[in-house]
């Protein structure tokens, strides 16, 4: 009965240590994709359609080198680039869910921000604004179930390539 204990003992801390270098991994580029999409989100909605600044280009930049410093902390920490993909699997998804609720937020308490957009499209597509709006906010909830799935994938993804890059230095 001892030598159970001691082993479930064991189990227990050895998982706890992969959950506390799990959130030493992911706290700082996840802080710092989070703040980023806060202060994204209240940018004016015509600043995505400029041809004059181009910021995909920096989302992109942003959450490469965040997703690419997962992978280097976690082959630093851990060692191993399969803890790269989970960690950067997390990281995404709970940017995604994050993401997806500041979404619902956005289109249900401030609908205004997206006036523009609505007009837009509902003269291009010949439909009437709440017609468009509705599309929004089912967009908005079904962005809830795939925003964190892609960004996971896309998250284990790159932190997995740049933890193979960084274990080979």
């Amino acid at each position: 009965m001892k030598r159970v204990l001691k082993i479930a003992k064991k189990a227990v801390s050895n998982e706890k240590n992969k959950v506390d270098h799990l959130w030493e991994i992911i706290r700082v580029p996840l802080f710092i994709l989070i703040v980023y999409s806060i202060l994204t989100s209240f940018l004016p909605s015509d600043i995505y359609n400029s041809k004059t600044f181009p910021l995909w280009i920096i989302n992109s930049l942003v959450s490469l080198f965040s997703f690419g410093y997962v992978g280097y902390k976690s082959i630093k920490i851990m060692n191993n680039s399969k803890f790269a993909i989970k960690a950067g699997a997390y990281t995404g998804a709970i940017l995604g869910l994050i993401g997806a609720i500041l979404g619902l937020v956005l289109v249900y308490f401030f609908p205004e921000r997206f006036e523009s957009v609505f007009i837009e499209m509902s003269n291009s597509l010949h439909l009437e604004k709440s017609i468009i709006k509705y599309v929004f906010k089912i967009i908005s909830w079904i962005n809830l179930i795939i925003g964190p799935i892609f960004n996971g994938l896309i998250g284990a993804l790159i932190s997995w390539l740049s933890a193979l890059i960084f274990k080979k230095r």
